[in-house]
C-alpha cells in the first residue's frame, strides 16, 4: 500500500509541475481568448508559428491524428505539446485506473455477476443511451457485490440511470435532486417509459440484441427532492422513500452520472463517514464548478439559495494536495467532460 501511495504521489507532482504553469490557459474564458489575445499571450511562440501556417480543417485533422496515434514520432510542435499532455494521463499506470474489463473481474471476484447490458433506444439522447447502457450494468453487479438493498443516485435530474437499474435489473433505486420540477417531469417520463418497455428495451449478450419480454413495474423507483452535501443523511433520505423497509436496515448504494461540482466530493465524503453506504459507483463531471478555498467571495451561490452553506469545499479532497489551487469556478459544460468512473465498496 506505501508503494502505490508513493507512486500516485510522484505521478501527482508531475502533473502539479507540467499544470501549473497552463494554469492561465486552463482557466481562460473562450470571450476573454479574444478580447485578451490568449493565443499570442498564453500558448508557447513554436506551437504559435507551427499552427499559424495551417487551415482551420488542416490543424483539426493533424489535432486527431496526433491525439489517436501514441506511437507518432513525427516532429511536429502540436504532436509533442499532445503527447506530452497524454503522458500525464492516470491510464498509463493501471496501478490505481483500470479497465472496464478488469473491473468486472473484480466484481465477479466480489460476488456480484456482471449481468447483459440493457439498451433504451427512445426518451434519451444517443449520448445517455450509451452511457446508461454501459453504466448501469456494472452498478447492478457492484450492488450484488456489496449485498446492498437499495440504490441512490445523487443529482439525477431525469433519473436516466435508475430506469435501466429498476426496469431492467429490479433494484429499487431513489433518484434525488434539488430540481423539484424536474423530478416531477422525471416521474411521469418513467411511467410512460414503463408502459413501453417491451418495444424499447434490448438485452444484449454477446453482442446479440433481443427485446425483454419481462413485466416490470416501477414503484421501485422512487424520487426525492433534496441538495446533496456531505452533511445529507442518506439513510434518513431513503426512508423516507422506502418507509415500507424501515423494518430493516438500509444498505444503499451510492451512485451518479455526471456529478457536477461539489457533488462528486460530497458523494466520497458520504460514502467514507456513513455506515448505511455499503458502495460507491462515482462518474464525475467537469471540474469547473468545483469549490476551493479562493472561492469564498463567491462560494457556492448556488448552494447558498438551499439553504445548505458547508465550509468544505470540493478541491482538494487529498490532505497531500492542501493548499494546492487550479482556479476552477466557471460553467459547467457535460459535452466537455472526460469521467472517470469511481468504484469504491467498503
Amino acid at each position: 500500500m506505501e508503494t502505490s501511495i508513493t507512486k500516485i504521489h510522484h505521478h501527482l507532482d508531475r502533473i502539479l509541475k507540467y499544470l501549473n504553469p497552463l494554469l492561465p490557459l486552463a482557466n481562460c474564458h473562450m470571450v476573454e481568448f479574444f478580447t485578451e489575445n490568449h493565443w499570442d499571450k498564453l500558448l508557447p511562440k513554436n506551437l504559435i508559428q507551427t499552427i499559424d501556417k495551417w487551415d482551420l480543417n488542416y490543424a483539426v485533422e493533424k489535432f486527431w491524428t496526433y491525439a489517436s496515434e501514441p506511437t507518432n514520432s513525427d516532429n511536429c510542435e502540436l504532436r509533442k505539446w499532445i503527447h506530452k499532455a497524454q503522458s500525464h494521463n492516470l491510464k498509463v499506470n493501471n496501478d490505481y485506473c483500470i479497465s472496464i474489463e478488469d473491473l468486472e473481474q473484480h466484481l465477479e471476484c466480489l460476488g456480484g455477476c456482471v449481468p447483459p447490458e440493457i439498451k433504451i433506444t427512445e426518451f434519451m439522447t444517443s449520448k445517455k443511451s450509451y452511457e446508461v447502457q454501459k453504466m448501469s450494468r456494472l452498478v447492478a453487479s457492484l450492488y450484488n457485490a456489496t449485498s446492498s438493498t437499495h440504490c441512490m443516485e445523487a443529482g439525477g435530474g431525469r433519473g436516466h440511470l435508475l430506469v435501466a437499474l429498476t426496469l431492467g435489473y429490479n433494484i429499487p433505486s431513489l433518484t434525488v435532486d434539488c430540481d423539484d420540477k424536474a423530478l416531477k417531469n422525471a416521474a411521469q417520463r418513467v411511467k410512460i417509459i414503463q408502459k413501453q418497455w417491451k418495444a424499447i428495451a434490448k438485452k444484449i449478450t454477446n453482442g446479440n440484441e433481443e427485446f425483454l419480454t419481462d413485466n416490470r413495474h416501477c414503484n421501485i423507483h422512487r424520487f426525492a427532492t433534496s441538495f446533496i452535501t456531505n452533511k445529507t443523511n442518506v439513510a434518513n433520505v431513503m426512508k423516507d422513500a422506502f418507509p415500507e423497509h424501515c423494518d430493516k436496515d438500509y444498505k444503499i448504494l451510492l451512485t451518479g452520472l455526471h456529478t457536477c461540482g461539489n457533488l462528486g466530493p460530497d458523494s466520497l465524503r458520504i460514502f467514507s463517514s456513513q455506515t448505511s453506504t455499503t458502495g460507491l459507483f462515482n462518474v464525475p463531471c467537469c471540474y469547473h464548478l468545483l469549490t476551493e478555498k479562493v472561492d469564498v467571495d463567491l462560494f457556492d451561490v448556488f448552494q447558498r439559495d438551499y439553504g445548505c452553506e458547508t465550509s468544505e469545499h470540493g478541491f482538494p479532497l487529498s490532505e497531500y494536495l492542501r493548499g494546492g489551487i487550479l482556479g476552477t469556478t466557471g460553467e459547467c459544460d457535460e459535452s466537455l467532460s472526460v469521467p472517470t468512473p469511481r468504484c469504491l465498496v467498503k
